[in-house]
This record gives C-alpha cells, sequence and structure tokens, in this order.
C-alpha cells in the first residue's frame, strides 16, 4: 500500500505529518532528536535489545566492567580499560539487537592466573548512542545504563583457543 502525505509549510505541523504519514504507512515513526535511545535488556550471554535508535544507522555500543578480581586467594580492584566502542546498525524501525562476545569485553589479566572478560561478581554495564548530540560532557545523546552482575566470566585459554 501506497500512502501519500501532504506536505506543511511550519516546523511543527510538519513533524506531525512525518509521525502520522509514518504510522499509516506502517512503518515506526523516526526517533526525536531531543529523546534518547533505550537499552531493554542485556544478558548474561552477551545479547543486546535496545529501541529508538535511528532507522538503519550506526549504533555505538560502550561496555564498561567494574569490581574487584579472584586474586591469589585475595581481591584486587580492576584497573582494566574497558573494550573500545562496538558497532552495530539498528534495523529500519530503530532498534538494536546484538551480541558481544562477553570473554572479550575486557582485555585479560594476570592475576593467580589469565582472567578474560569479567570475573564473576563484577558488574558489566551498557549503554549507546546513534550519534545524535546531546547535552551531556561527550556531546552525545546516550541510552540509559543498562547494568547486570557477571556470572560464569574469567576464562583461560585466551579467546579463541590461543596458547601461551
Amino acid at each position: 500500500m501506497r500512502t501519500t502525505c501532504p506536505r506543511r509549510r511550519t516546523a511543527l505541523a510538519a513533524a506531525t505529518a512525518v509521525v502520522a504519514c509514518a504510522a499509516l504507512a506502517g512503518a515506526a515513526p523516526p526517533a526525536r532528536a531531543d529523546t534518547p535511545p533505550v537499552i531493554a535488556s542485556f544478558g548474561p550471554g552477551g545479547a543486546i535489545q535496545g529501541r529508538g535508535f535511528l532507522p538503519s544507522h550506526t549504533v555505538y555500543v560502550r561496555i564498561a566492567v567494574s569490581g574487584v578480581l579472584p586474586c591469589n586467594g585475595s581481591t584486587a580492584p580492576d584497573l582494566r580499560q574497558s573494550s573500545p566502542l562496538y558497532q552495530f546498525t539498528s534495523d529500519p524501525a530503530g532498534n538494536l539487537t546484538a551480541s558481544v562476545d562477553m570473554k572479550t569485553i575486557a582485555p585479560g589479566a594476570f592475576c593467580g592466573g589469565v582472567i578474560w572478560g569479567a570475573a564473576n561478581g563484577e558488574q558489566v554495564s551498557v549503554s549507546a548512542h546513534d550519534g545524535r548530540p546531546g547535552s551531556d560532557i561527550t556531546g552525545l545523546l546516550w541510552s540509559n545504563t543498562f547494568t547486570i552482575t557477571a556470572t560464569g566470566g574469567g576464562t583461560t585459554p585466551p579467546p579463541g583457543g590461543g596458547h601461551s
């Protein structure tokens, strides 16, 4: 079904017409410039679900790990830097469905053995942006931050089955 939408002269009327036209055509309305996207879920296996991103657009995902590492019968603060931003593409409706390898979200650490990814009990937080400008210190419109507690983390040998 083809939908023809009327043209409007004012900015407010034009924006309203675009949203209404998208609804008539069965498409998701475009993401609003001032509405942050949402990370709806982040599973322990690395599955990420989000919505409200620009349609068919690059989405940058930030994953941060914080907590303590098991170290020789004690614990030590996890001072590893998080991985660089991951890049995915939203679908035509502005939804994000992505997956990350939980063993690669933080570099390896040696502490009585090699720990890859997040160690059990550490906090793993994910947030994302699609490049829209925002008012925080980064100048970007970020999603909410979704945090989980790592389970089953800290693997050896390294991801990919390498040998030491």
